[in-house]
């Protein structure tokens, strides 16, 4: 006989008022049930600074009360972290963004869901119920599916074609200054692989992000006018009733870079783990846009949630003063001059061997320079963390294999749909599929 977890769904809530004391609610569970206290060791989050799935992680840790360390990383960069996590070879490795490592050494890397999942079954006995009723793990699935990639789509479309909003939104948002001087100076090269991997460019496709967006965001107004009728007169309900879940954190999460809060106009927006531009920083037409999406029913709720539900940040940083953290390379201006200087030198000696004895002879001794120089450098990296990553990025790049998840292009964890194949999707009748293909 299995074990009936319904009975976790018709606890009676605990509240003495609307305005739970969330503080030491989070506080009781974080000392009695997680037990992370300072004694003992934090927890540790992987991210990449602009990523929505992040953000929602980021939400539901301090929500929980649980104190954790980030490290967050450029995109592309990110992988040299993710890799740390992987399981040895031949099995797939990791690439996806967030990672969570418990203060007692759990690990969660699949997807987000994962970490909400063990969030939620550490505090059944409090109002912190993640996925209570079952259907916010429906929608938060939705969200995560079918918002996120939109929503991404239009935040890079900003970033990516305004070269002040690439450099402050995207590369000073890095935490330790080794990364960010490296991407900065790499930042031409990522800039293009970006655009080619994440589609943008084409103003179609920016439409048809902002289209999906509207289709959303009309599905959460019917779902939240449904919950209207089972909440007191006055209040404002949630997705899946009365109280917060997964499925408003995410939904509200992946709406950041599609509402565009800045703490530049927005106070809320102080408290969010992310950073995205102003509505000044926009194109006149988006910004527009972002107004009308801004004063819809769902775009409302988005602001709401973050307004009252988003609490202070319980994330501390690894130091940016540590010895390790700061190398002599370390520095964007000394980087690129170093970069520079190599390749300068590169190609005088081909000119040089080239007027001295000939193309050909020129060639084959800048052959013979780099096959020694890799030689030796593949003799030096022997045994340390550097072999490894190679080997799991050659892995990667040139194996018959498949990714840790499927995930639509560079993002988390889900296949990537189209608002038309998920036309009559709901809840109920996803449920009904699954207990279809069980038979």
């Amino acid at each position: 006989m299995g074990i009936n977890y319904d009975k976790w769904d018709n606890l009676e809530e605990y509240s003495s008022s609307d305005e739970d004391d969330r503080e030491s609610v989070a506080a009781a569970l974080r000392f009695k049930t997680l037990a992370t206290d300072e004694t003992k060791p934090k927890g540790l989050l992987i991210t990449v600074p602009w990523d929505t799935y992040c953000e929602a992680v980021r939400w539901a840790l301090d929500r929980h009360g649980v104190t954790y360390i980030e490290d967050n990383y450029p995109w592309g960069g990110h992988i040299w972290a993710t890799f740390g996590f992987s399981q040895p070879m031949p099995k797939d490795q990791q690439v996806n963004v967030p990672i969570f490592r418990s203060g007692k050494g759990e690990i969660f890397r699949r997807s987000p869901v994962d970490i909400f999942t063990w969030l939620f079954a550490h505090s059944l006995s409090t109002t912190l119920r993640l996925y209570t009723p079952p259907d916010a793990l429906d929608f938060q699935t939705m969200y995560d599916t079918l918002l996120a990639p939109a929503a991404r789509h239009i935040f890079l479309h900003v970033v990516l074609n305004d070269h002040r909003l690439a450099r402050k939104y995207l590369i000073e948002t890095v935490h330790l200054k080794p990364w960010r001087a490296a991407y900065a100076v790499a930042w031409p090269i990522i800039r293009l692989v970006m655009k080619s991997w994440f589609g943008i460019g084409s103003h179609r496709a920016l439409l048809n992000a902002l289209n999906e967006v509207s289709q959303v965001f009309s599905k959460v107004e019917q779902v939240l006018e449904k919950q209207s009728a089972s909440v007191p007169r006055g209040k404002e309900p949630y997705i899946c009733g009365p109280k917060l879940t997964a499925a408003d954190i995410s939904f509200a999460s992946h709406c950041i870079p599609i509402l565009f809060p800045n703490p530049q106009k927005d106070s809320y927006a102080t408290r969010l783990g992310m950073s995205v531009p102003s509505l000044s920083e926009l194109p006149k037409s988006l910004a527009e846009k972002v107004k009308e999406l801004r004063e819809t029913r769902a775009g409302r709720h988005a602001i709401r949630m973050w307004r009252k539900e988003r609490g202070d940040s319980l994330r501390t940083w690894r130091t940016r003063y540590g010895k390790e953290n700061n190398p002599w390379w370390a520095d964007e201006a000394r980087l690129s001059s170093i970069i520079w200087g190599i390749i300068t030198i590169a190609i005088g000696l081909m000119v040089a061997l080239v007027k001295a004895y000939g193309f050909w002879f020129a060639t084959l001794v800048l052959m013979g320079v780099t096959a020694v120089a890799a030689c030796a450098l593949t003799i030096m990296m022997k045994g340390t963390v550097w072999e490894t990553r190679v080997k799991q990025m050659w892995f990667v790049c040139f194996s018959n294999h498949n990714i840790s998840e499927p995930a639509d292009k560079g993002s988390a964890r889900t296949p990537n749909k189209t608002l038309r194949e998920v036309k009559a999707w709901t809840p109920s009748r996803e449920r009904e599929q699954k207990k279809e293909r069980a038979m």
